[in-house]
C-alpha cells in the first residue's frame, strides 16, 4: 500500500508540474538561480517560461517547507529529473531538511510571491506561505532545541548535527531572514501580501527575537563590545567554528552586514545604537591601512593568484580576525577540545604515512599574540595537515619541516585557495564611509546623545 501511495503522489506531482509549464521551454539562463530569481523583467513573470521555472521551484520544495541550496531551479528539467526530485520527497530523511544558507528559501519565497501576484495561481501562494512557516518553525528555540537561546537560525532544519546547527550569520543567512520578516510586516512590499493575518503576531515576535539575537551575540571582549563571528553556539552564544577554514573569530564580512542592518532599524533603541557604535569602533581599530587585495591574471585573462598591494587610499580587513583577551581564553580551549572528537586524517608522502589530528593542527599553530590580526586556514581534504590550522601569512612563505620528518609543511595559503575564497576584503569601507555617517545624520545628534 505504501508503494502504491508513493507512486500516486509522484504521478500527481509530475502531472501538475507538466500542466503548469506547458511543455519544455528553452534554457533560461546559465547563471546562478538566486541571482536569476531577482533579475527578470516584469513581463517575464507572465510567460510560460516563468511558469515552468515556478513548477521547478515547487517541485524542489522540501516537506519541511524549505528548499535546498545551490540548485539551478531555473534550468529546464528532464522527465527523469522530475521523477528523481519528486521521489526524494518521500524516500530519504535528509530530503526533508530545508536550507537557508546561500540565499536559499528566502529567494524562493520572494520568487513565488511575485509569481502569485502576477498569475494568481494559488499553488504559488501556498508554496510561499509554507516557506514562511519553515522560517518561523526553524528559528531557535524550536522543538529540536527547546533549551537554546532565542532568535537565531541554523543552516538546515530539521537539525542535522555539527556546525550547521549553530546560529548562522555566515553568508548573511540571519540577515536574509530578518529582511524577509521585516518585509512581511510592511504593507508596502510585495511579499507582505502572502502573509495571513493570523500569522502577523508570530512574524513580529520572530523579528523581535532575531533582532535581540543580533544584540546578544555581539562579542564582548574584556568588557568592551566588538563584532560578531560567522557562527555562534546557540547555547553559550560564543563564537564557534564552521568548516575547517572558518575558525572561531570575528568576521569583518558578516559583521559589516549586521551593522548595516542595525543602521536600517527605524527608531533604534539605545541597545541598537550602542551595538552600532561599538561595532564601528572595532572595525576602525582592526583596519589595515594602505593595503588592498588584488587578483593576478595570466595572458588569457584567468585568475592565477591574489596578492596584497600597496594603496595609499585603501584599507582592508581579514574576513576572519583572531579573537583576543578573555573571549579568546574562553573560546579557543573549548574549540581545541571539540576537535579531539574528529577522526584523524592520513597523509602519504613518499614512503611515510602520517596521521594528522585536527586538534593538534589547531593547538600547535595557534599564536595568542596574534589577537585582532587576520587568520587563514584551508579547506582541502588532500591537505589534511592544513585543516583547522591557524595561518597568519596570506602570501607564500618558505616551507618548514617538523623535526623527524622528511616532508615539508607549507604554513601558508596556496594560490588556488587565495583566489577561491575571499580571505581579505574591503567590505566595511562602504558602511564606515557612507552608511555610518548617513545614519548619524539621520538619527540626529540630539537623539544619539539621549541614547548614549
Amino acid at each position: 500500500m505504501k508503494s502504491l501511495t508513493r507512486a500516486i503522489t509522484l504521478a500527481l506531482i509530475l502531472i501538475v508540474a507538466d500542466s503548469a509549464s506547458g511543455g519544455t521551454a528553452p534554457r533560461t539562463s546559465e547563471g546562478k538561480w538566486t541571482r536569476f530569481s531577482r533579475t527578470q523583467t516584469e513581463e517575464w513573470y507572465s510567460t510560460d517560461d516563468a511558469r515552468e521555472v515556478a513548477s521547478n521551484v515547487l517541485l524542489y520544495q522540501k516537506d519541511s517547507g524549505g528548499w535546498p541550496k545551490n540548485v539551478p531551479m531555473h534550468l529546464p528539467m528532464s522527465y527523469e529529473d522530475k521523477i528523481r526530485v519528486a521521489g526524494e520527497k518521500n524516500s530519504r530523511e535528509a530530503s526533508k531538511k530545508g536550507c537557508m544558507d546561500n540565499d536559499a528559501t528566502t529567494s524562493e519565497i520572494r520568487f513565488l510571491a511575485h509569481m502569485w501576484r502576477v498569475n494568481g495561481d494559488a499553488r504559488y501562494l501556498d508554496g510561499a506561505r509554507r516557506g514562511v512557516r519553515f522560517i518561523l518553525d526553524s528559528q531557535y528555540p524550536n522543538a529540536e532545541a527547546p533549551d537554546a537561546h532565542a532568535g537565531g537560525w541554523p543552516q538546515y532544519y530539521p537539525l542535522r548535527g555539527g556546525y550547521s546547527d549553530y546560529f548562522t550569520f555566515n553568508d548573511n543567512l540571519h540577515l536574509n531572514n530578518m529582511l524577509l520578516l521585516r518585509d512581511l510586516m510592511n504593507s508596502s512590499t510585495e511579499v507582505s501580501a502572502i502573509l495571513p493575518h493570523e500569522w502577523r503576531v508570530e512574524v513580529e515576535a520572530a523579528y523581535r527575537a532575531g533582532l535581540q539575537c543580533i544584540l546578544d551575540c555581539q562579542v564582548t571582549e574584556d568588557g568592551v563590545k566588538t563584532l560578531w563571528c560567522a557562527q555562534h553556539d546557540p547555547y553559550t552564544l560564543l563564537p564557534a567554528e564552521g568548516r575547517p577554514h572558518e575558525l572561531p573569530s570575528y568576521s569583518a564580512d558578516e559583521g559589516t552586514s549586521l551593522l548595516w542592518f542595525l543602521m536600517s532599524v527605524d527608531e533604534p533603541s539605545a541597545a541598537v545604537v550602542d551595538a552600532v557604535e561599538h561595532g564601528v569602533a572595532f572595525l576602525e581599530s582592526t583596519a589595515i591601512s594602505g593595503k588592498k587585495p588584488e587578483f593576478v591574471y595570466n595572458d588569457r585573462g584567468e585568475r592565477i593568484d591574489e596578492v596584497v598591494v600597496d594603496s595609499d587610499s585603501a584599507r582592508m580587513w581579514g574576513r576572519f580576525i583572531q579573537l583576543g583577551g578573555d573571549v579568546a581564553r574562553k573560546v579557543y580551549p573549548d574549540f581545541f577540545e571539540r576537535l579531539k572528537s574528529r577522526r584523524p586524517r592520513h597523509l602519504t608522502v613518499g614512503s611515510d604515512t602520517i596521521s594528522i589530528e585536527m586538534w593538534r593542527n589547531a593547538v600547535e599553530s595557534y599564536d595568542p599574540g596574534k589577537a585582532h590580526q587576520p587568520i587563514f586556514s584551508i579547506y582541502d581534504d588532500s591537505l589534511p595537515h592544513h585543516l583547522f590550522r591557524f595561518l597568519y601569512m596570506f602570501g607564500d612563505v618558505p616551507s618548514a619541516a617538523p623535526d623527524g620528518w622528511s616532508y615539508k609543511f607549507a604554513p601558508s595559503l596556496n594560490a588556488s585557495r587565495r583566489i577561491r575564497y575571499r580571505y581579505l576584503g574591503t567590505w566595511p569601507d562602504f558602511v564606515l564611509k557612507e552608511s555610518y555617517p548617513a545614519w548619524r545624520e539621520r538619527m540626529g545628534k540630539g537623539k544619539l546623545a539621549e541614547k548614549e
